[in-house]
Order: C-alpha cells, then sequence, then structure tokens
C-alpha cells in the first residue's frame, strides 16, 4: 500500500489571504519544535481527510521534511461549513499523547432486521499512549448484540498499554427497541 502523505508548505501570508488564495492555514507544533503557519493546497487537503479522516496519525511533509503527526482540531466557518483552519500535533512514534479517537460501530443493519436499534452514548474516546500505537479509529462490530445488551468501555478492545478516560465500567452503547 501506498504511504499517504499530507505536504503543505510554511505560511508566510495572513490565514485570510491563504483562504481567498484556495488554500487552508494551519499551524504545525510539536514538543521540542516550534510553532510554524503552513497551508495546505485546499483539493489535497480535503481528498487527503476523505481517507485519513478528520482525527488521525498522518505523515506531514513541510518545505521536504516528512513527520509523523496527528490532526487535533479541523476548525470549521459557521455559514458555508468549509475548512477554515487546522491544528497539527508533531510526535515521535514512542513519544505518549492523550488524543481523542472516533468510535465505528459496525454491524447495525442486523440489529435492524431484529428490530433493534443502538442508542449510542459516545462516539469518540479520549485516550493516552504511545502515538505509534493508538489506533485512528475503533471499530465495535454490535451484529451479535441483543435487546437490553450495554457496550462499555472495556468492550472497545485496546491494546493493554492503551489507558481511556473513562471509567472501564461506563456504558457507551445499548441496544433497544
Amino acid at each position: 500500500m501506498e504511504k499517504l502523505v499530507l505536504v503543505g508548505t510554511k505560511r508566510v501570508e495572513n490565514a485570510k489571504k491563504s483562504r481567498k488564495n484556495g488554500f487552508i492555514p494551519g499551524v504545525v507544533y510539536g514538543k521540542n519544535s516550534q510553532t510554524i503557519p503552513v497551508k495546505f493546497k485546499e483539493v489535497e487537503f480535503i481528498n487527503f481527510l476523505k481517507v485519513k479522516g478528520e482525527k488521525s496519525k498522518i505523515l506531514i511533509s513541510i518545505d521536504n521534511e516528512e513527520n509523523l503527526g496527528i490532526i487535533k482540531e479541523v476548525s470549521r466557518d459557521l455559514v458555508t461549513n468549509k475548512i477554515a483552519h487546522v491544528d497539527i500535533q508533531l510526535v515521535k512514534r514512542n513519544e505518549l499523547v492523550n488524543w481523542t479517537i472516533p468510535i465505528v460501530y459496525t454491524g447495525r443493519s442486523s440489529l435492524k432486521t431484529k428490530g433493534l436499534y443502538l442508542q449510542m452514548y459516545l462516539s469518540e474516546v479520549e485516550v493516552a499512549g504511545e502515538a505509534a500505537k493508538i489506533p485512528d479509529i475503533i471499530k465495535l462490530d454490535v451484529s451479535a448484540k441483543d435487546f437490553g445488551d450495554n457496550i462499555k468501555v472495556k468492550d472497545l478492545g485496546l491494546n493493554s498499554e492503551i489507558r481511556t478516560m473513562k471509567e472501564t465500567e461506563e456504558i457507551i452503547a445499548t441496544v433497544t427497541v
């Protein structure tokens, strides 16, 4: 599989001018590195997000220097919903980080055929651990669940070296009618 790299350049103009010229402005920051204002070609950035998602580990290349990063925030314009700004944190593979990752519940169509629905209380979870060991998303299969079944934080199936900021017995979803 070809590695996917987000390519950007250092930004000298203000964010508004970058947006006007078809770029998405942002900042790249990290431990032991300066905050760098950057910009990304809008179409390329949107296509990148379609593949990787808004809260994922990424390879980022700024002026031909490649690093591992985490998309921490994608800000959108309240009126147009267009991406207004992006924050990316540079990390080392073994660096301990706090990160919010999405939970994807699969198998919901199987519940629907039984006349059941999944009531979700949590669609993402904050975790801490080594950057390389944290998954981009958590996929949780609910197809075998029955009425009244609760899905808890402990059911997420995370690597034992990754800890959540929630109690393991906290209910994150329930199967209802």
